[in-house]
């Protein structure tokens, strides 16, 4: 328990020992939960050399979640192994590569667009930037009408295909960066307020 994760918490650290060993996922945002579980089980089992997941947290005596970066490694000849957290800014998320953000579960597989913890940290950053421009921004909710009947009707295959359709659309209207895939057939995109019927 050092210093600074002491900081970063709040917490002392015979409480934070005692806080982590009872949940070692306190904070963490849910949908972000299996990824980072996935990383830590790959990472202890030794399937990869090196320990690295982008996630969401709710700290002691904080409202809002944090972005934190988790990176670790095993020392050399021992089973022992060092954790280190950086808390990450939406400046910092826009200079990852693409399959930098893959692999940190920031892109969804199969349409290529941001996942809901990825779309939150763009949307946050454009918004403001529309603020600035003196108009006004917009998010956008679409929902595929009938999507379960046409996975039945044509085969999941079919649906996915349809999936990749949709969001090639929005990315050709709001580009990549303003627009996300949460789960099924549910998307989002933000926009300024001007020419929203139009665009529509």
């Amino acid at each position: 328990m050092s210093k600074g994760l002491c900081e970063l918490y709040g917490l002392p650290a015979a409480e934070l020992k005692q806080l982590l060993d009872q949940d070692l996922f306190a904070g963490l945002h849910p949908d972000d939960q299996p990824g980072v579980q996935a990383d830590l089980t790959s990472f202890m089992n030794r399937d990869s050399s090196d320990y690295q997941s982008i996630y969401r947290i709710k700290l002691l005596g904080q409202e809002d979640y944090v972005l934190l970066q988790a990176q670790g490694k095993f020392l050399e000849d021992t089973d022992c192994f060092l954790v280190w957290y950086t808390e990450m800014s939406t400046s910092r998320l826009q200079d990852l590569t693409t399959a930098d953000r893959r692999t940190k579960h920031l892109l969804d597989d199969l349409t290529g667009l941001p996942k809901a913890v990825y779309f939150y940290e763009l949307a946050e950053l454009g918004c403001r930037k529309l603020f600035k421009a003196g108009k006004q921004p917009v998010v956008l909710a679409f929902n595929l009408i009938g999507f379960s009947h046409f996975n039945h009707r044509y085969s999941y295959i079919e649906g996915n295909r349809l999936l990749v359709a949709f969001a090639d659309l929005l990315k050709r209207h709001f580009s990549g960066d303003a627009c996300g895939h949460f789960t099924k057939d549910n998307f989002y995109a933000y926009m300024s307020h001007d020419h929203l019927e139009e665009q529509l």
